[in-house]
């Protein structure tokens, strides 16, 4: 059933020097970040037409890939290099770990660039250490550039490895998501899925 929602063809290029895991500069030494980044410069046909960050619709983009990822962790996937993983609990959405996104996405979109690393060396622990996600026994992060659609964006993470993993990632607990467009910028579309799990 899944894969009637992905019949779209997606070409994906992945970022070179993006590693599948950071050890945390700060935190528990337990404690690590999975970072992973996906961009479809070819995708620049809109279809949606959007112009503000605060834009009407934006946040039901945003609730259908929630839906999703939680749809394929209920189900278990295999994610290839990564190893099957069986059926995962749904994600609890988190107003923090999508705020830290959506100020990445508008950063990516605003300076022209598409990384987990800020160009002064911002890193997605220290996002969402700052947005308030603290503390953390695990926080994630996944990019996508490109997409025009929910299903595009899952879809791209879903055939790369690490995406995957990180999507199906059986320690994480919450999600925030966040989705921008912005017409002027290099990808357009900026999908930021950030995860997690408060340390108890």
């Amino acid at each position: 059933m899944l894969n009637n929602i992905f019949l779209t063809a997606v070409s994906i290029f992945a970022l070179s020097g993006c590693g599948d895991l950071f050890d945390s500069s700060s935190g528990p030494d337990d404690t690590t970040l999975q970072g992973q980044s996906v961009n479809d410069s070819s995708n620049s046909n809109s279809n949606i037409n959007i112009g503000s960050s605060n834009a009407e619709g934006w946040d039901e983009l945003e609730i259908q890939v929630v839906a999703l990822i939680n749809d394929i962790r209920s189900e278990g996937y295999d994610c290839a290099s990564r190893g099957y993983f069986p059926p995962a609990p749904p994600l609890d959405y988190n107003d923090i770990l999508r705020e830290s996104g959506m100020a990445h996405a508008i950063d990516m979109a605003n300076r022209g660039y598409f990384d987990h690393m800020s160009p002064d060396g911002v890193s997605p622990t220290t996002r969402m250490v700052e947005a308030g996600y603290d503390p953390y026994a695990l926080v994630l992060e996944n990019i996508a550039g490109g997409q025009s659609t929910p299903a595009s964006a899952v879809r791209a993470w879903l055939d790369s490895d690490g995406h995957c993993a990180n999507i199906m990632h059986p320690d994480a607990e919450d999600i925030g998501l966040a989705y921008y467009f912005d017409e002027d910028s290099i990808y357009k579309h900026y999908w930021v899925h950030n995860g997690g799990r408060i340390m108890r």
